[in-house]
């Protein structure tokens, strides 16, 4: 509505009766209009902005968590690990491990040395008639004295226990009651570490326990029969005889942990395999994630697109056309010294000009991960055709902290916040303009009622000539 001073003084002349507010307020509407309009654009532009840059930031979440998942070596998938004859023979694999198959023969167990004393009448029987020393030797250790400060059986298996504890000899003794020929006696079992090399004697030592007689006696057996011997587990693999002081086998097969139950009866299969459809699941979610988010972009930056609110939201925006050479820049990884598997191309897997990426070939990504599998896990976490030396994964991870970082603010987050700032202002700006816009609605009122006074005022002069001239309306 366009409204100039000729048409208020030609309203005002025509007599009293005019609606000078709501003349005063159409003036007002005219001037608010133009201004309000461009300022409550600019605010729906900041606000589907931040909206577009939200939508991104979504969009971002998912493929980071797949990302983490295939920078992870962890999760391609571990080897399965089976025996043939699993009650004699298991086998458990540590990263690193390659998938094949060997043959293992258990031949004999690791063994501790177990020996038994001469019996006693009670646990606490005095044996003498006072303290005297034990002498143990282990291996091929020096002999060591071992004090015992009360002459009882009980006294000597606390002593052996104490000193296993001090000096860590793996020995340990304990009180056994035993029928033998309708007598109830007790003795003392002592048992070593398992393996050749420590093999053990125990004796009391006669020097200190012949000087506690009155009168001297000869000490009691502590090794009167030995019920084990220590003994080395002896095992074949892939035809190579292995020995081990113990029943947990390591370096046999190259990261693979042999534990022995028990003897085969036949050459055992340990077999080692890879399920590879653990690390296809997370090569699949990442495209999956991946072309959601191209999508996401190719949406937020079209002008003409038909997605209700966010479509265009950041036509023309330069960090939308950041994000997406960012990311797929870390996408294109190639690393020159794998043979096989040096680009997510070699693995059946292509990006085409729309950007999506796309698995052309089931076939040859469940073969890169059968035959080729350390490769394909170079290439997306320790590449050294990356510059962070962390694999296509690492560095794409590496671009969404820039964008996206898990602590404090990104790029995107930093733009949020900027246009936040402004849809801030250009509010301010409609207070402002309203303000001023109240003060000129309070001067027109004023303006508008002095001239329709004044109007008024002529109007009622002219009534008066009138009638002392004596016009009347017909003349």
């Amino acid at each position: 509505m366009t409204i100039n001073s000729s048409s208020i003084v030609s309203s005002l002349g025509a007599g009293s009766g005019i609606d000078i507010k709501s003349l005063a307020e159409s003036l007002i509407e005219a001037e608010r209009k133009p201004f309000k309009d461009r300022i409550d654009q600019k605010v729906q532009k900041s606000e589907a902005k931040i909206s577009g840059y939200g939508a991104i930031l979504s969009y971002l979440r998912p493929l980071r968590a797949s990302m983490e998942k295939l920078a992870n070596p962890e999760s391609f998938g571990s080897l399965a690990v089976s025996s043939s004859q699993p009650a004699a023979l298991t086998a458990v694999a540590q990263s690193g491990a390659s998938v094949g198959s060997h043959s293992v023969s258990v031949l004999s167990l690791a063994s501790p040395q177990l020996s038994r004393s001469a019996g006693f009448e009670s646990t606490t029987q005095s044996i003498a008639d006072g303290p005297f020393k034990l002498e143990l030797k282990q291996g091929n250790g020096q002999p060591r004295l071992i004090d015992v400060s009360t002459a009882t059986p009980q006294a000597i298996v606390d002593a052996v226990n104490q000193d296993a504890t001090a000096n860590s000899t793996g020995i340990s003794a304990q009180l056994v009651r035993v029928n033998t020929k309708g007598v109830s006696q007790y003795v003392i079992e002592v048992q070593g570490p398992k393996g050749n090399d420590q093999a053990f004697t125990l004796a009391i030592d006669s020097s200190t326990y012949l000087s506690s007689q009155n009168p001297p006696a000869q000490p009691p057996v502590l090794q009167k029969d030995f019920l084990a011997e220590a003994a080395d587990a002896r095992v074949m693999v892939d035809g190579q005889l292995i020995t081990r002081p113990t029943n947990s086998i390591t370096g046999a097969i190259s990261n693979v942990t042999l534990e022995l139950n028990g003897v085969t009866s036949s050459p055992a299969k340990i077999s080692l395999t890879r399920d590879v459809q653990v690390a296809k699941d997370n090569i699949n979610a990442l495209v999956s994630s991946y072309n959601d988010f191209v999508e996401a972009l190719k949406e937020l930056g079209n002008s003409k697109s038909e997605v209700e609110t966010l479509g265009g939201s950041l036509a023309g925006d330069g960090l939308l056309q950041t994000v997406r050479n960012q990311i797929r820049s870390a996408l294109q990884l190639s690393d020159r010294d794998n043979a096989s598997v040096n680009a997510i191309s070699s693995m059946g897997i292509s990006v085409g000009l729309d950007g999506r990426m796309t698995i052309k070939s089931d076939r040859v990504l469940t073969q890169r991960l059968t035959e080729n599998f350390d490769q394909v896990v170079r290439l997306f976490t320790s590449s050294p055709a990356s510059t962070s030396k962390k694999g296509l994964a690492g560095d794409t991870l590496a671009a969404i902290d820039v964008l996206m970082p898990k602590y404090g603010k990104g790029r995107i987050q930093n733009q949020i916040d900027a246009s936040t700032k402004e849809v801030t202002r250009y509010k301010d700006q409609l207070i402002q303009l309203e303000t001023r816009l109240a003060k000129s609605l309070e001067r027109y009122m004023s303006q508008f009622s002095i001239m329709q006074s004044m109007v008024g005022d002529s109007n009622n002069v002219r009534a008066g000539l009138k009638n002392s001239l004596g016009f009347n309306s017909n003349q």
